[in-house]
């Protein structure tokens, strides 16, 4: 698996299930949270924060190691962040398998 690094504000992200999330530059105590009743996309490792909402910097360290826990969709799974602009509130992450780009090798006869 991999290690993604995405703004912390960016709109949109692309990962795959397992990969580890590490944001760039979250304020103190900033909290990723499930939006509505759509399914939270991330767990903490190792388990702690409650299973809808992660403090990716808490003022007390150490900061949990944030996994990418759902299948691969072609709807983007939202999230909220609360260290971000409240007027653009939801972001997503686009899960794949990794199949995107992959060319088929073909056989020689």
């Amino acid at each position: 698996m991999s290690v993604r690094q995405p703004q912390l504000c960016a709109a949109d992200f692309p990962a795959k299930q397992g990969d580890e999330v590490q944001w760039q530059n979250p304020t103190l105590d900033c909290i990723v949270s499930q939006d509505g009743n759509n399914t939270f996309p991330f767990a903490s490792i190792p388990p702690g924060n409650p299973a809808n909402s992660i403090n990716i910097n808490p003022s007390i360290p150490p900061a949990p190691q944030v996994m990418v826990v759902v299948p691969p969709s072609t709807t983007p799974y939202s999230y909220q962040i609360s260290c971000c602009p409240q007027q653009n509130p939801v972001h997503t992450v686009t899960v794949s398998d990794g199949a995107v780009g992959r060319k088929k090798s073909k056989r020689r006869k």
